[in-house]
C-alpha cells in the first residue's frame, strides 16, 4: 500500500504536466504508439501526410483528449500528429483517474478522434497553403529581379560598348599599355618593362608581343616575345580596359604560341638584319670611334665591323682634323693590323702618336679607309663608302 502511494504521488504530477503540454511517451511509459496521422515536413517545405505510422515516442504534446480504459488507449495531439498512446497497467491506472482527461468510448471516442485529425488537415492544408503562395511570391520576386538585373546589365553593358568604341577611336590595338610592369619572355629569359608594347595577340594568360634589336646603320631587327600576363597587369585599369576594347582583335588560338613557329620567325628576322647590314656597308663599319688631343699630340682608338666574306689583314684609316672655320690643322692616318675575319669585329687605339695639332682643332673626319685582304687585294673606302653605326 506504501509503495502504490508513492508511485501515485509521483505520477500525480506528472499527469497534470502531461495536461500542460510537459511530457513525452516512450517504451518506459507505454507498449505501444502510432501515430493516427502525422504531417512531416519534405524537401520543399511541404507538410506531408501519413497515417497508421508506429513511433518511439509521442513527444511536443498539445493536449490529451481521451483516454479508453478498456484498451488502455490515451489520445493525444502533437504538434503534427493525431496519436494514440496503450499505456502500462501502473500508468494506466494513473490516467483512469484522472478527471481532467475525458474518458470516451464507441462513437463518442471516434468523434473526438476526427475532430482532432480534422482541426490538424486544416492547420497543415493552411500552412502548405502558406508555403505555396510564398514559394510563388519568390519565384514571381525572382523572375522580377532577374528581369530588372537583365536591363540593368543590358544598359551597363551599352554604356561600356559604347566607351569602347570611342576608346577604339582614338588607339590602336597592337599598342597596349603595360604601365612598366616586368614581363619576363619565356623564349628568350629576357626581362622588359615598357609603357607601352606592340602586341599581336594574348592567348587566355599569356602575351605575344615583339621589341626592336639592332641599331646599326639605322637597321633593326624584330624579336618576338611570349610572356605569362602577371596579376599586377591583369588588374592594372589601362590594360583591361584596352584588352576589354579590342577583345575581338587580340584573343588568339593556342596554335599562336607554337614557340617553334615564333623561333623561326626570331632567326628569319635576325638574318634579314644582318643581311641588310652587309648590303649596306658591304666591307664593314665603325662601331665606334674617337679621338682627342689633350696633351697636343692626337689620340685615336676605334672598333671595326667585317661584313665581307674576306678577312681582313691591315686597316689603314685616314684622317683630318680642322677648327670651326675648317682651316685644316693636323691630317695622317692610323694603321691597324688583323686579322679581322667575316662577322666579327676588333678594335684598336693609341694612346699617343707622332701627330700634333694646333689648340684650336675642334673636329676630325676620317676621309679615307684602304681595307687590306689576306689575299693582298684591296679596298678603297671614301666618302659615302665609309659607313658609321
Amino acid at each position: 500500500m506504501k509503495k502504490v502511494f508513492t508511485l501515485l504521488f509521483m505520477c500525480l504530477p506528472l499527469c497534470a504536466f502531461a495536461q500542460n503540454l510537459g511530457v513525452k511517451f516512450g517504451s518506459f511509459e507505454s507498449t505501444s504508439r502510432k501515430a493516427i496521422i502525422l504531417y512531416t515536413k519534405d524537401a520543399h517545405g511541404f507538410y506531408q501526410k501519413t497515417e497508421n505510422v508506429s513511433l518511439d515516442e509521442v513527444k511536443n504534446i498539445q493536449k490529451i483528449y481521451a483516454y479508453d480504459k478498456k484498451t488502455q488507449n490515451l489520445f493525444v495531439e502533437t504538434n503534427n500528429g493525431n496519436c494514440i498512446v496503450m499505456l502500462k497497467d501502473t500508468y494506466a491506472k494513473i490516467y483512469k483517474k484522472n478527471k481532467n482527461i475525458p474518458q470516451l468510448k464507441g462513437t463518442n471516442l471516434e468523434n473526438a478522434i476526427n475532430q482532432v485529425s480534422t482541426q490538424l488537415d486544416a492547420k497543415f492544408l493552411n500552412l502548405n497553403e502558406k508555403r505555396r503562395v510564398f514559394i510563388q511570391d519568390s519565384i514571381a520576386k525572382a523572375k522580377a529581379d532577374s528581369i530588372a538585373k537583365a536591363k540593368e546589365d543590358s544598359i551597363q553593358n551599352a554604356a561600356k560598348q559604347k566607351e569602347y568604341a570611342r576608346y577604339r577611336r582614338t588607339h590602336n590595338y597592337h599598342d597596349v599599355p603595360t604601365s612598366n610592369i616586368a614581363l619576363t619572355c619565356k623564349i628568350c629569359n629576357q626581362t622588359i618593362k615598357e609603357d607601352e608594347l606592340y602586341v599581336i595577340g594574348i592567348v587566355k594568360d599569356t602575351i605575344v608581343y615583339i621589341t626592336y634589336g639592332g641599331g646599326d646603320l639605322d637597321q633593326y631587327y624584330t624579336i618576338v616575345h611570349k610572356s605569362h600576363i602577371p596579376l599586377m597587369l591583369a588588374k592594372d585599369p589601362k590594360f583591361s580596359q584596352h584588352v576589354l576594347a579590342f577583345k575581338d582583335s587580340l584573343e588568339q588560338d593556342e596554335t599562336f604560341l607554337n614557340e617553334t613557329l615564333l623561333n623561326y620567325y626570331n632567326a628569319k628576322y635576325r638574318l634579314e638584319y644582318y643581311q641588310d647590314i652587309e648590303k649596306k656597308a658591304p666591307y664593314g663599319y665603325f662601331e665606334s670611334w674617337s679621338w682627342n688631343n689633350k696633351y697636343s699630340f692626337v689620340t685615336f682608338d676605334f672598333r671595326y665591323i667585317n661584313t665581307n666574306k674576306k678577312t681582313i689583314k691591315y686597316i689603314d684609316v685616314y684622317w683630318k682634323i680642322k677648327n670651326d672655320v675648317n682651316d685644316v690643322r693636323c691630317s695622317g692616318h692610323f694603321k691597324g693590323t688583323g686579322p679581322l675575319a667575316y662577322d666579327e669585329s676588333a678594335s684598336w687605339s693609341w694612346d699617343y702618336s707622332s701627330y700634333y695639332a694646333a689648340g684650336d682643332a675642334t673636329h676630325m673626319n676620317i676621309t679615307k679607309v684602304i681595307l687590306t685582304y689576306m689575299d693582298g687585294t684591296q679596298k678603297v673606302l671614301t666618302g659615302n663608302q665609309i659607313k658609321f653605326k
